[in-house]
């Protein structure tokens, strides 16, 4: 059967789409996107991605945020390179070097921060009653200067803010060190320290501080510092190692903007002569040989002098100080203390504390003088301190010795607003005993806050403190802190605040009688 010819269709191709152009592509009218004629029917637009919030002013090479492997976003990366080594400056040095493994990006950051604090002191105290001390202190000292190194080899920054080296080191040592302080003047420092801390039975040399006042000086081969190598210092700390006057004064005259000046435990300083006038603040600490104290900055406002006696002090121009804290053996003799001190200089003191100093400061407001544990010569005539407000002594009651005299002092302060005692007994006292002293002539009118720190009723304590209330039209408010002692050979515990209330019930009371609004507070 034969086949019947098939019919053939013939299949009209279309002509493909193109746009004005000619072009086989155009833009979506919706979305914007570039998508192909041909496929145009089949194009679905999708929502446009929204934009990424970012920190107002902040700027850098990393602005977009991240999805970390938790789904949380990484703001830290939107943040500055400057910003982020401002906030690695408050980690520790161990902690900005951790960061290091974060990224690429962290690798180096932690080389621009701008204060370098190494304090090795709490690694110190964890040993320090240790008998293997001096084997476990090398290893870790060891530790302690190779981490400076590589600190100090990796930093790139160009200024520093603050340089702190708190080790038991000493003068084998000096290699090291000179380079720490080669590579601080380099960096403009603003606040050095160095605090080579030892213990007082410790026989090993102290590291000796460069002459810089020295041409030939060049520090081991590594350059000559110059006269401005320290321009930008702020404050500078000396902790246990041996210097000389003439370094001292060298900073002095050749560091226009040093503020701070603190010497602890430094020898070799018989004549001092401190001159500044951008020196605010003055420390100087249990500085063995001082014999003769010049002092002179029109700008100084704090004196902290802890010592012994002997020294010489002359206070030239002291217009700006209004605090002062004296303290050590130089309190012992009260009468030569106040020769010293109070010449007139130092009238407008406002606060002084009585342990070194006691008193050249007219315009001294805030005085704290620490006498605890000596036997005071007190002077007849205290100088007058017309603008002090706040008074803080440190006394101890000896057998024939108590704190009644110190009734005039506060007499000779008549803008005394606050008054802290902290009393102590000696083992030799015998409680309260008739000894001479001259009662007030004159109310205080100005006096509102008394504090008592180891205030014991047996003592003649007691007696000062009605004798206030009696003498003192303003006062307003009386705190008792009564201690706790322990007896270690009979094992007992001596809780002085059940006589300090004993007392307020009955004498207290009484005397309060006259001045029934004032407040009287036992801690």
């Amino acid at each position: 059967m034969a086949n019947h010819p098939r019919t053939r269709k013939r299949v009209h191709a279309t002509i493909p789409r193109r746009a004005p152009d000619g072009s086989a592509f155009k833009n979506c009218d919706t979305c914007g996107e570039t998508v192909a004629i041909a496929l145009a029917d089949w194009h679905e637009c999708e929502n446009k991605k929204k934009e990424l919030k970012r920190f107002k002013g902040v700027s850098g090479i990393h602005k977009r945020s991240q999805k970390t492997h938790y789904g949380l976003e990484d703001r830290i990366s939107c943040l500055s390179d400057d910003i982020l080594v401002s906030i690695l400056s408050y980690l520790t040095i161990k902690g900005a070097t951790r960061t290091c493994v974060l990224s690429r990006r962290w690798e180096k950051l932690w080389t621009f921060r701008t204060n370098l604090v190494f304090d090795g002191t709490e690694t110190l105290y964890s040993i320090e009653d240790d008998i293997q001390y001096e084997s476990f202190c090398e290893f870790e000292r060891f530790q302690f200067i190779g981490l400076v190194n590589k600190v100090v080899e990796s930093h790139k920054g160009q200024i520093l803010d603050e340089f702190r080296i708190c080790f038991d080191l000493g003068y084998r040592h000096s290699s090291m060190i000179d380079h720490w302080i080669h590579f601080a003047a380099r960096s403009k420092v603003k606040r050095l320290e160095l605090n080579f801390t030892q213990d007082w039975y410790s026989f090993k040399l102290p590291y000796i501080f460069p002459n810089l006042t020295h041409d030939s000086l060049n520090f081991h081969q590594m350059g000559k510092l110059g006269p401005d190598s320290f321009s930008s210092l702020t404050s500078l700390c000396l902790n246990s190692l041996h210097s000389d006057s003439q370094s001292i004064e060298y900073f002095l005259s050749n560091c226009p903007s040093l503020e701070e000046l603190c010497l602890h435990g430094v020898p070799h300083l018989e004549n001092l002569k401190v001159y500044g006038s951008s020196l605010k603040h003055l420390k100087i600490i249990c500085c063995l040989v001082l014999d003769n104290l010049e002092i002179s900055a029109t700008s100084l406002v704090s004196f902290m002098y802890y010592g012994f006696m002997g020294t010489n002090m002359s206070f030239k121009s002291l217009p700006s100080l209004v605090e002062s804290y004296i303290g050590g053996f130089y309190c012992n003799d009260l009468k030569y203390m106040f020769s010293q001190l109070f010449s007139g200089c130092l009238s407008k003191l406002t606060k002084l504390t009585w342990t070194l100093f006691s008193g050249c400061l007219s315009k001294l407001t805030k005085l704290t003088l620490d006498c605890e544990w000596m036997q005071l010569d007190f002077p007849e005539n205290y100088p007058q301190l017309i603008n002090l407000k706040q008074l803080e002594l440190k006394v101890t009651e000896y057998k024939y010795q108590s704190i009644l005299p110190c009734l005039e002092l506060i007499e000779a302060c008549p803008m005394l607003s606050r008054l802290k005692m902290k009393t102590s007994l000696h083992e030799q006292f015998q409680g309260s005993l008739d000894l001479e002293w001259k009662a007030p002539k004159e109310s205080h009118k100005r006096l509102e806050l008394v504090e008592m720190v180891g205030f014991i009723a047996f003592s003649t304590a007691g007696e000062f403190l009605i004798n206030l209330i009696h003498n003192t039209m303003s006062l307003k408010k009386i705190i008792i802190d009564a201690p706790k002692e322990i007896d270690y050979f009979n094992f007992t515990l001596w809780d002085y605040k059940v006589e300090a209330r004993k007392f307020a019930d009955e004498r207290l009371k009484m005397a309060l009688k006259m001045a029934p609004s004032i407040e009287v507070v036992i801690k």
